[in-house]
C-alpha cells in the first residue's frame, strides 16, 4: 500500500510586500509505505504571486523521481511577489502526483496539500 506524507515549509516565516528577493517553498515527500514510488510535485500560486519576477508564471511542476520505502525527498520552488501585492495570507496549493515507474505522462493518484504564505506591509 502506498503511504505518502506531504509537508511544506518556507525559508522565512513571512514575505514583505514588494520584496524583490524570492522566498523558498520546500515541499517534502515522505514514503511511509513498504514500496518505492515515482512522484512529481506541482504548485499553483494565487494571482499576486509568481515563479518569475514579473509574476506571469503561476504554475510549476518539478519531477521528484523515485522515493524509496521509508525515504524522503524535497523539491524547492522560488516564489516572487508582484510589486502591488497587498498584505494578508495567500493560499498555495501543492499537488503531489504518483506515477507508474519511469512514466511521468500517466498519473495514478494525486495528493493535494495546502499551505499559506503571509505577506506583511513594508
Amino acid at each position: 500500500m502506498v503511504m505518502i506524507q506531504v509537508s511544506s515549509s518556507f525559508n522565512a516565516l513571512r514575505m514583505v510586500a514588494g520584496q524583490k528577493d524570492p522566498i523558498l517553498l520546500e515541499v517534502t515527500l515522505k514514503n511511509a509505505g513498504k514500496e518505492p514510488v515515482f512522484a512529481s510535485a506541482s504548485v499553483r500560486l494565487p494571482f499576486m504571486l509568481g515563479f518569475d519576477q514579473i509574476g506571469l508564471m503561476r504554475e510549476k511542476q518539478e519531477r521528484v523521481g523515485l522515493v524509496g520505502a521509508g525515504g524522503e525527498k524535497t523539491v524547492s520552488f522560488r516564489i516572487y511577489c508582484k510589486p502591488l501585492i497587498r498584505d494578508g495570507n495567500y493560499d498555495i496549493t501543492a499537488n503531489v502526483n504518483l506515477h507508474p515507474p519511469d512514466r511521468f505522462d500517466k498519473t495514478l493518484n494525486t495528493i493535494i496539500h495546502h499551505t499559506n504564505l503571509r505577506i506583511i506591509p513594508k
